[in-house]
Order: structure tokens, then sequence, then C-alpha cells
């Protein structure tokens, strides 16, 4: 708990400086931001935040920054994950730091644990430049509400050896379900090697313009076509053995003309037209 407020206490701080000084208001100042590379298993609902707190009744904190050598190479995209045996405890994205404060981007990361002690935390690093995710070399000992460097004193992460490019996706790209397209191909219905196209008014695997090269406002019925505004239609001596079942996406209908065709059966469909309150089937 001391973690988390410590935490948000620098937030505030940070956010007070931005206010007061319109240097460090602008949009990007101390702000967050998630790409779709970073591995999907380390934020799997695309918030920004770790997906499991509520598993977890202790937490700690550790403000770090990424070194390679002597170079700190935290930027924006980039992101940082903490774990326990491979059980990952911890995400953060890295927040832009004012000037005042030592510019650039730093990690404010929260790790939790249900445990007091006996737990040996490891990073791992995504690096946004290259899509590519690295062991971080140091390791620390989880304490509840421990609190280990801050916005202007951070923690050294030292880079170590890469683990993958991105998630071992090498293609770094995913399908619908987050899964890893080796191909690199993915419809408009977020299928890998999928065949869906987006139609020429934007509707994936949609039926093109309509039958006045309009989207989506004409139905062609037979040899004529008809606006789906229509509240009265007229369908008459065109040699229907059923309804057409165009006539189900005329939802502001109230008048419906069937007669001289071979209809015998009424579908159950038709009660989905909530307006239509007057049916003709005579001559059927």
């Amino acid at each position: 708990m001391i973690a988390r407020i410590y935490i948000s206490f620098v937030l505030v701080i940070l956010a007070i400086i931005s206010s007061i000084n319109p240097i460090y208001a602008s949009e990007s100042s101390f702000n967050t931001s998630l790409t779709r590379d970073i591995p999907i298993d380390w934020d799997q609902d695309g918030d920004g935040l770790f997906d499991n707190i509520s598993d977890y009744q202790n937490s700690g904190s550790i403000t770090s920054r990424i070194y390679s050598g002597e170079q700190d190479i935290t930027s924006s995209g980039d992101a940082l994950a903490a774990f326990v045996d491979g059980e990952q405890r911890g995400f953060v994205l890295p927040s832009e730091v004012p000037p005042p404060l030592g510019g650039g981007y730093a990690f404010l990361i929260l790790i939790y644990s249900n445990v007091a002690s006996g737990e040996t935390i490891t990073f791992q690093f995504y690096d946004a430049s290259e899509s590519t995710v690295y062991n971080i070399l140091e390791s620390y000992e989880f304490t509840p509400d421990m609190i280990v460097g801050g916005i202007t004193s951070v923690e050294v992460f030292n880079l170590g050896d890469p683990i993958s490019g991105g998630d071992d996706c090498a293609s770094d790209v995913y399908d619908g379900n987050g899964d890893c397209c080796e191909s690199g191909i993915v419809d408009c219905d977020g299928v890998c090697d999928g065949d869906a196209i987006e139609d020429e008014c934007g509707v994936c695997d949609g039926p093109g313009l309509d039958c006045y090269s309009q989207c989506g406002e004409y139905v062609l019925i037979g040899s004529y076509c008809y606006n789906l505004d229509l509240t009265f239609l007229e369908l008459n001596n065109q040699g229907f053995t059923e309804f057409p079942p165009e006539i189900f996406s005329f939802t502001n209908l109230e008048s419906l003309t069937l007669t001289n065709n071979q209809i015998t059966e009424i579908p159950p469909e038709l009660f989905s037209l909530q307006n239509l309150f007057s049916i003709n089937l005579s001559h059927n």
C-alpha cells in the first residue's frame, strides 16, 4: 500500500510541475503510451496496466531506467515487466519525466506478491526501437511496501541478452485473438491468412455498393432497386415462392403487399419488423 501511495505521490508532483510551468504542460508530458507490438501476455486487455492486480495482497515499487552500457535507452513505446519464477508480477509503460526532474523517460513499476519474503524479482524489457525483448541483469528480493529508487535517483537496469524478437512472433503480426500470424497476413476480420476484404463502403467482407451504387441505402429485390427507408412496399405478381429475405432489412416498413405470388408460409423473421402493421398476402 505504501508503495502504491508513493507512486501516486510522484505522479501528483509531476502533474503539479506540468501545471505550474506551461513548458512542461504539453500533451506528452509524463504520459505513457501503449504499442501493439508489446508482448501480448504482458497486457492482455491493452490498458497499459498489470492485468492481475486483484490477485495479490502486497506490492512494492522500483523506479528505474534502462541502460545499454553507459547509454540510457529508455524511450516512449518501451515496456517493462516483472517476474517471479516465470510468473508475471508487474507491468508498466515508460513515463515521460519533465526536465527539472531529469528529463527523458523512467519506469515506475509496482511489483505484486502474496508473501512477505523469499521471492526474487527478475525483469524483462521490451525495446520498441528493435521490437525485441531483453532480460535485465539486475534482480531484487521482494519485501512488502518496498520503495527502491526514485524519480531523481533511479535504479540502473542493465540490458542483458535478447530473449526474442517481440514475443517469439517472427512476423510481429497478430490475428484478432492475439495469436502470432507467421505469414504476416491478417485479413480485415482478424483471421491469419483469411480471405475477407473490406468492401467499398468500409465493411469487412461486406456486400459492397448497393444497386444504386450507394452504401447500404438500397436493396435489390427481383429486378427492382428499393430504398431501405420505405414504409410501404408492394411486391406483387413476381412469382415469389417465399418471402424475399431482403424484406427483413426494411426496419421502417409499415405496410407490405405480396399479392399474386406463390407464398405458402410466413417466416418468423417477419415479426422482427416492429413497425409493420399491415400485410396483404391475397392470391397466394
